[in-house]
């Protein structure tokens, strides 16, 4: 591709070609000494003025004896690599924050929906409570599907007993108050007679 510069050099490690048909990027990077003498291609980074590239050295073999001609320099900018990973930084950033606040307010709304029945139960107690009110019950819709419904259904049929106790205590003591009332009623007219 056109943003792919390509170099000869010498076995030597001296550029091949005229000064116009030199790349000064590539002349500028060069063989590194662990380039010459090598038989297999190599890939490595490089910087030049500020900007970083990838480099392949390709040695150039004669065959059938293998001998060492030269070698082909391709180097390639990774601002366009760079940048992505740049864009591609910038995406997750942006998307991780986004998917941190959809899931907090999806996870706020959830559970206020879960904590909602919990809070009707604590309504209604409170309201009890306040009124002493035995008679109310928590509301409820239909057979008792989870911890809440059995909850209520616990709470109800605590209440329906308490209510049973108090209005047996308060009848016992209707009928002790009238049984007392009658023998006091004759002494203390037996009293005033006196």
């Amino acid at each position: 591709t056109a943003d792919v510069k390509a170099q000869l050099w010498s076995s030597d490690g001296q550029p091949l070609g005229n000064a116009e048909q030199l790349d000064p990027v590539l002349t500028g990077i060069g063989l590194r000494a662990e380039d010459l003498g090598m038989t297999s291609a190599e890939y490595h980074n490089a910087m030049f003025e500020g900007s970083n590239y990838r480099v392949l050295i390709y040695p150039l073999l004669v065959q059938p004896e293998n001998r060492l001609v030269g070698y082909l320099q391709l180097a390639r900018s990774m601002e366009t690599v760079e940048q992505a990973l740049e864009n591609l930084l910038f995406l997750l950033v942006v998307g991780g924050v986004l998917a941190v606040a959809t899931a907090g307010l999806v996870g706020w709304s959830t559970a206020s929906t879960a904590l909602r029945p919990i809070d009707q139960v604590t309504e209604a107690a409170l309201h009890i409570t306040r009124a002493d009110d035995l008679s109310r019950r928590i509301p409820r819709s239909g057979p008792p599907r989870g911890e809440i419904d059995r909850l209520a259904l616990a709470f109800n049929e605590t209440l329906e007993r308490l209510e049973g106790l108090f209005e047996t205590q308060r009848r016992f003591l209707a009928d002790v108050s009238h049984e007392l009332r009658t023998p006091l009623t004759t002494i203390r007219g037996n009293v005033d007679l006196m």
